[in-house]
């Protein structure tokens, strides 16, 4: 009995969730980015959304639901590599992780509406400045739900990866979007001209270390391993 169709996504997957990770972290340049220290963040993303053009940020937002839909790829590449993928514990950890790819799209085109508001309401009337505060304050309940649905989805699945619950090496758990609670703090100590750089771009950075290393970990021999303990599971 042959599970390969049913059960493995087609290869263009393996890196689709790399590919998603880099459109986000170019928005992220064309939004915020930025060369300066990291610790001087805030200022020069201010300079730097004031001084982008209108396009500029509209391509930057508009990367963020493009880059979303190709994370989902990289989400079907990495959840099809569990050994029991009907189990409620893979189950659960699939919805959490669709469930982050849609709202982290979401955050990341309230990125460049952010930076639009900065554009044009900073140091300006205060209706404008309290446009600006609302988007703000709208895009941080975004951004704290998909915070907390990708770090319920990964930890969950870096359990899994730990405990061989899936095809991939246990070593590659380390591997975790997580690492943005390490990369974005780094960031802050970080001189010019890269700090700035790694702070804007944490987030993408983190996802992108993530899908490279699932992608390349996923070799055919142990494809063809849980391909055979599914079929013997099957009977």
């Amino acid at each position: 009995m042959n599970l390969s169709a049913a059960k493995n996504p087609p290869n263009f997957t393996r890196f689709a969730g790399a590919i998603g990770a880099v459109l986000f972290l170019i928005g992220d340049l064309l939004v915020f980015g930025h060369l300066g220290p990291g610790a001087d963040f805030r200022e020069g993303a201010i300079r730097a959304a004031q001084a982008a053009s209108v396009g500029q940020l509209y391509l930057g937002g508009a990367l963020g639901p493009v880059g979303a839909c190709l994370l989902l790829g990289g989400v079907w590449f990495v959840v099809s590599r569990f050994n029991t993928p009907t189990s409620a514990l893979a189950i659960v950890t699939t919805v959490l992780l669709v469930a982050f790819c849609v709202t982290v799209g979401s955050v990341h085109a309230l990125w460049a509406t952010n930076a639009l508001l900065v554009k044009f309401c900073f140091g300006q009337a205060s209706s404008c400045v309290s446009a600006l505060h609302s988007v703000q304050a709208y895009w941080q309940v975004i951004f704290l739900l998909s915070t907390g649905l990708g770090v319920l989805g990964f930890s969950l699945y870096g359990w899994q990866v730990a405990t061989k619950r899936t095809s991939f090496p246990r070593l590659s758990a380390f591997a975790s979007p997580l690492l943005l609670f390490i990369i974005g703090p780094i960031g802050r100590v970080l001189p010019s001209p890269v700090g700035a750089v790694v702070v804007a771009c944490s987030a993408s950075l983190s996802l992108l270390i993530f899908f490279l290393v699932m992608g390349f970990s996923g070799s055919d021999a142990e494809d063809l391993k849980l391909e055979t303990r599914r079929e013997q599971a099957s009977f």
